[in-house]
């Protein structure tokens, strides 16, 4: 007859055990209707190289995971890892055979591709305001976001640092719009 941990706990000095001592059970949370004879033929890491073969499953660790609590937190993390490198480095030259880049649009994450082009940008340093004209950036056909590869925006940055010799002046106003109800 067999025996479950279960009944020799409930029964410590009965016919069960025969008047022995007997081990103290495990502290586990298996079900006292669960027959463990029945698991006698069990083998394990049966199914493990049939469950790696389909999953990907990566230990994060505790500041990892709490900066990204779901799976789709990581994955999200990830695909930006993946975007960002794509983007050329400072000093790598731009494709010459085309004039478009195949990267999804971060704002309205649309598929066609960003198209170079030549624009005025307005950047302000310490209350300072900057124009620069004939700017190469990528726009998104779509919604219209600009980006600049990293040397581009090198350069904007090193001449908002002191007033080059071709810089002029212009004229303009600038103001509040009252707040809008």
């Amino acid at each position: 007859m067999a025996v479950t941990p279960h009944q020799i706990e409930q029964h410590p000095q009965s016919d069960y055990t025969n008047g022995m001592t007997v081990d103290p059970p495990l502290d586990d949370e298996l079900r006292p209707e669960y027959d463990l004879t029945m698991l006698k033929d069990g083998v394990r890491g049966k199914y493990a190289q049939r469950y790696r073969e389909g999953t990907n499953l990566v230990l994060l660790t505790p500041d990892v995971a709490n900066a990204f609590p779901t799976a789709e937190a990581v994955n999200e993390a990830l695909r930006l890892v993946l975007r960002l490198s794509e983007i050329p480095a400072v000093g790598d030259k731009r494709p010459t055979a085309t004039s478009e880049r195949n990267y999804p649009c971060e704002f309205c994450d649309t598929d066609q591709p960003q198209v170079e082009r030549v624009v005025t940008v307005a950047r302000q340093r310490h209350g300072q305001w900057f124009i620069f004209e004939n700017v190469q950036a990528w726009v998104c056909p779509n919604c219209g976001h600009r980006y600049f590869d990293a040397d581009v925006l090198a350069a904007m940055e090193e001449r908002m640092k002191a007033r080059p010799e071709d810089a002029r002046p212009i004229t303009g106003w600038a103001m509040s719009l009252p707040q809008m109800a």
